[in-house]
């Protein structure tokens, strides 16, 4: 009965401690989110995509928040109504980001793209893969290894 009641009262204190952010970015346009992932300052980036009125990627979208979840800075990744997604965001060991997802520069159908960006969200390169035209293909994860990146298509 002790053990039950310590694990119980240490699970308080947890719920006690815990921050709750309710919050609403950008309510006048639609965003679509795809990944998040906690960075080196504690704070967040999120990953996604802007739509069209029917639901179609128009833009990338990346969106840097602080520890406590305001905003700092957005991106937009593609031209415009190209149908640019961001589907996965990793952390790099240079502090920097790897993005993959699908664009529509190529092949309006999306095409599969790998993205490295510096510490400053600034580009340092870029490759899109034109594996077929007229299909639907897609960067689903990305992640850093020792010589380079693995990328799930």
């Amino acid at each position: 009965m002790r053990i039950f009641i310590l694990i119980y009262f240490s699970f308080l204190q947890i719920i006690a401690h815990c921050q709750i952010w309710p919050k609403t970015y950008f309510p006048e346009i639609s965003i679509y989110p795809f990944s998040v992932i906690e960075c080196y300052d504690k704070g967040y980036l999120i990953g996604g995509h802007y739509v069209t009125s029917n639901n179609y990627p128009m833009n990338g979208s990346l969106i840097k928040m602080d520890n406590n979840a305001d905003i700092l800075w957005y991106k937009r990744f593609g031209d415009y109504n190209d149908g640019t997604s961001i589907n996965d965001i990793n952390q790099t060991s240079d502090g920097g980001y790897v993005i993959t997802g699908s664009t529509g520069i190529t092949d309006y159908a999306g095409d599969p793209f790998v993205m490295k960006l510096n510490s400053c969200s600034e580009r340092e390169w870029c490759r899109i893969y034109d594996i077929g035209q007229e299909r639907y293909d897609y960067g689903v994860s990305v992640i850093q290894v020792p010589l380079g990146y693995i990328v799930l298509v």
